[in-house]
């Protein structure tokens, strides 16, 4: 990813895993994509959530999962409503979990390079507090 992007994500991550709620999630895809991930934080602890588009998603779900086994990041289901996610434990550090986002990006979606990202806050917002 763009070095702009990823000092954004750290930052974004970092202020999220002081300030947030388990209810608190980034939303992050890359820029003039529909590609997306989803970032929460359980406990000080980040998860890597990829929300399941349906059946004809397969190949990519599949992907994810196995870059989490790669990574060493045991992967559970949950459902968020009527909506089916993988989620996966990334660990407590704001810079290693930037690197695993990146890397997620690059297995499941094919995204290489300098590519931008756009981050969107669910459920917390730095602007609400100043």
């Amino acid at each position: 990813m763009h070095e702009v992007s990823r000092r954004e994500l750290i930052g974004e991550l970092a202020y999220m895993q002081q300030h947030g709620t388990s209810l608190s999630m980034l939303i992050i895809t890359v820029r003039n994509t529909s590609n997306g991930l989803l970032a929460g934080i359980v406990g000080g602890v980040f998860s890597l959530d990829y929300p399941i588009a349906g059946w004809l998603d397969f190949r990519r779900t599949q992907r994810f999962k196995a870059f989490c086994k790669r990574q060493g990041f045991s992967t559970c289901r949950q459902k968020w409503g009527s909506e089916r996610v993988i989620r996966a434990e990334i660990g407590m550090n704001p810079a290693s979990a930037a690197d695993a986002i990146d890397a997620c990006f690059s297995a499941v979606f094919m995204e290489s390079g300098s590519f931008g990202l756009v981050l969107r806050q669910f459920g917390w917002s730095k602007q609400a507090e100043a």
